[in-house]
């Protein structure tokens, strides 16, 4: 029989969670809430009885899984507000932070209390998309054996991908996560910003840029990063990334920083391909590096 479990801030990915849980037959017990009406709507979106919002964190003590669903900072403190109000007696604590372990609700928790860090890795901007997006999303655990082995039965509830990660390596899994989606979304800014200048109409600027990210995407799918590299570094054109640096030089020097640094990983990148020969590396590097200070020659 499934345990049953009480959520703590219906937000976007708990109660994405819930909902999958609740379909899944996980019984629920509460959702709680700042406020009724948010309690009310979650409640509404995972498909319970609105009969189970409340604003109480008393209401959890009747479930055996606790799902905390608050930002990063607020995990401890909510956690330990949630001893104050209820016995935590062979609980489950679960929590959804990238960032923090599992050590973040140790606080609040006794000897007989367990304490889970499930982290979705992935973007989530409203409930529906996540809801949709947990479907096969891959999920770190880090926790006590038992904690984890229940983790794995809530990923196993939407299909997820679970692997462990230590506490210790929280923060650079973290770190990596957001190189890879937040920078990507900043990245993709830039991008756009630089073709507005190029007096490209605003309306075409995304579906300009979107294809090109997509293919490289599949490119990824398909191919290590050392292999899937393209474009003007791995070739060792010279030609082009002085041009490059002598356009941002002049027109959007902001961004000039950006591209050196990015411009030397994937200078690296494309060495360890075996791709570009080390006289045409040593020359590209040069360029990169002399261009902090000064703009780089025409060509």
């Amino acid at each position: 029989m499934k345990k049953s479990f009480a959520l703590i801030g219906p937000g976007r990915v708990g109660s994405a969670i819930s909902r999958h849980l609740f379909a899944d037959g996980f019984q629920i017990k509460a959702v709680i809430g700042r406020d009724m009406e948010r309690s009310r709507a979650a409640c509404n979106f995972i498909g319970c009885t609105e009969e189970l919002a409340t604003t109480e964190f008393s209401k959890a003590e009747q479930a055996q899984i606790i799902l905390l669903a608050v930002p990063d900072d607020k995990i401890t403190e909510v956690a330990v507000r949630l001893a104050e109000y209820c016995s935590l007696v062979d609980k489950i604590l679960i929590h959804f932070s990238g960032l923090k372990s599992s050590s973040a609700l140790y606080p609040s928790a006794i000897p007989t209390t367990q304490a889970l860090s499930l982290h979705p890795l992935f973007p989530f901007a409203d409930a529906q998309q996540a809801y949709s997006n947990l479907l096969h999303c891959p999920c770190a655990l880090e926790g006590g054996h038992a904690a984890i082995e229940i983790g794995r039965q809530i990923v196993a509830s939407f299909q997820g991908q679970p692997f462990e990660i230590s506490a210790a390596n929280k923060p650079l899994y973290h770190a990596a996560a957001s190189i890879a989606s937040n920078f990507l979304v900043t990245l993709f800014s830039l991008s756009r910003d630089l073709l507005r200048r190029c007096q490209i109409e605003e309306a075409q600027l995304t579906p300009i840029l979107i294809p090109l990210i997509k293919a490289t995407i599949t490119n990824l799918e398909t191919f290590p990063p050392e292999q899937g590299l393209t474009g003007p570094i791995v070739r060792g054109d010279l030609g082009t990334v002085e041009q490059h640096l002598r356009s941002l030089y002049d027109c959007a020097p902001e961004t000039l920083g950006i591209y050196q640094v990015l411009a030397r990983q994937t200078l690296s990148l494309a060495e360890k391909s075996g791709r570009l020969e080390a006289p045409q590396a040593n020359q590209l590097r040069t360029v990169i590096d002399n261009t902090a200070t000064s703009a780089p020659d025409s060509r």
